[in-house]
């Protein structure tokens, strides 16, 4: 074996230039499929990079879909996002959460314009906040945006406001008033089974007992007038509970209610604001706390109503945007349904997202269907080459055969100087690929290589089987 080799490399140095296309075939496809290996890589980093990264929001609207900032969101679809403990829970899908409720009843010492306390979750809440718009926050040493995700007593205020505060305290006063109530009439006699119950914010529960363990109800919020009389059916069934009543008509009941409205009295209450940064460029009289503190000053008004003006989120992890999907349709529909009882639409801004994960998954597949035709040209590269540096040899092959070489040793010589040539030629491919990118790859390289061999394999083949009586009587003619 080693005069073998021996005696090929005395043959490649003498021939030269001859000898250097093996080489350079080689060098081009090992550049070629390792250029086709970084750019699936580079591929599959974005593919990854925007599945993990990419913002896909989440909006809630009404069922129209053309309001989605002048909402009242209790706190039973709140809860959907926010607590992991409730029914078809949203929690587990939900990264940043935006939501904001401002009140406009709000009060400081020494200031007389109108004032409003906006509770944010996040900067995003709030589209005034938003940095493009030129709005610059400057947070105070150990604050920063995500104060507003907490339940702190913590504000950030708009410039002006500024010598209002005391030691870094803003007082501010907020009132409210208390919900009206109404006094009911029920002609019990006529209506047997029904009675009526005080519900959030003034609405009322009117509530039919079937038997000892089954009862229905329907919550309603009467107009407002001084004397109110509503005529009504009331309805006999089955109810699901999926964040909405969805009845089945067996019966129904007439029921005439006649009430009388009580006014709310205005409730205040003075608190104490750490101010932990301040606003430019916005508008002014403007004090932005967290939601959750918002939300716990207005838990102190009795039979106030806790909800959201807006609410919208980023998904946590877009892998699981399907599954989001399915949850969250057992309590939204999307926009412009048919028919729908549930007061909120969601819609899912993807589109964006899958415009710019499809094509990146296309390319992916395409180099994935490229890779197996570069190797199966190197057989073809292989076989080709060998033998065309073959042919020109066959009378020194004829010769050998003629003096009783035996066809392995044949077989060999040929196909030891395409092992030299083309491991050269790939040596020098990964050095050139690892210099000019700083990408090394043996795997390909390896594979190339045992294709293009393949090839040569059936090339030598041929070399070692060449009928000499034809060969040495070709030659003399």
């Amino acid at each position: 074996m080693k005069i073998m080799f021996g005696h090929s490399l005395k043959r490649l140095t003498r021939e030269g230039v001859k000898s250097l296309s093996v080489p350079i075939i080689a060098l081009v496809f090992v550049i070629l499929i390792n250029l086709l290996g970084g750019i699936k890589s580079w591929l599959e980093t974005q593919y990854e990079d925007t599945l993990d990264n990419f913002p896909v929001i989440t909006v809630l609207s009404n069922l129209s879909g053309d309001n989605t900032d002048e909402l009242e969101i209790d706190m039973r679809y709140i809860n959907l996002f926010s607590d992991p403990d409730v029914n078809f829970s949203l929690y587990d899908f939900t990264g940043d959460i935006a939501m904001r409720r401002v009140l406009d009843n709000v009060e400081i010492p020494g200031h007389s314009d109108e004032l409003f306390l906006i509770g944010i979750s996040s900067l995003r809440s709030d589209d005034s906040l938003n940095p493009e718009t030129g709005v610059e926050i400057t947070f105070f040493p150990g604050y920063d945006d995500r104060v507003f995700s907490s339940d702190e007593l913590v504000c950030v205020i708009s410039e002006d406001l500024i010598e209002f505060t005391r030691d870094g305290v803003l007082d501010v006063t907020v009132e409210m008033i208390s919900p009206e109530t109404w006094m009911w009439e029920i002609d019990k006699e006529n209506n047997p089974g029904i009675t009526v119950e005080e519900g959030a914010g003034g609405s009322i529960i009117l509530r039919l007992e079937i038997d000892d363990n089954f009862s229905i109800f329907t919550e309603i919020r009467p107009i407002r007038d001084e004397d109110v009389k509503m005529d009504m059916w009331f309805y006999e069934g089955e109810q699901y509970f999926r964040y909405y009543i969805e009845v089945v008509f067996f019966t129904i009941y007439p029921l005439t209610l006649k009430g009388e409205v009580i006014e709310g009295e205005p409730i205040q209450k003075d608190m104490e604001f750490t101010v932990v940064g301040t606003v430019s460029d916005t508008e002014d009289h403007l004090i932005y706390s967290p939601f959750w503190a918002v939300n716990s000053i207005i838990e102190e008004f009795p039979g106030a109503q806790q909800f959201s003006e807006r609410l919208s989120v980023t998904i946590s992890n877009n892998r699981e945007l399907d599954a989001f999907k399915e949850t969250a349709s057992l309590s939204f529909p999307r926009t412009n349904p048919v028919f729908d009882s549930r007061p909120f639409a969601m819609t899912i801004m993807d589109l964006e997202f899958y415009e710019t994960l499809e094509p990146l998954r296309q390319n992916i597949i395409v180099v994935d269907v490229a890779t197996p035709f570069i190797y199966l040209l190197s057989i073809a590269v292989g076989f080709l080459t060998s033998v065309l540096l073959t042919r020109r040899r066959k009378a020194e092959f004829a010769v050998m055969r003629s003096i009783g070489v035996n066809k392995w040793v044949v077989f060999t010589n040929a196909l030891t100087e395409q092992v030299l040539l083309s491991i050269a030629g790939a040596v020098l491919g990964v050095a050139f690929v690892t210099i000019a990118w700083g990408y090394t790859s043996y795997t390909r390289p390896g594979v190339f290589l045992a294709c293009y061999l393949f090839g040569s394999v059936f090339a030598s083949i041929g070399a070692a089987r060449t009928n000499v009586m034809k060969v040495l009587r070709d030659r003399r003619e």
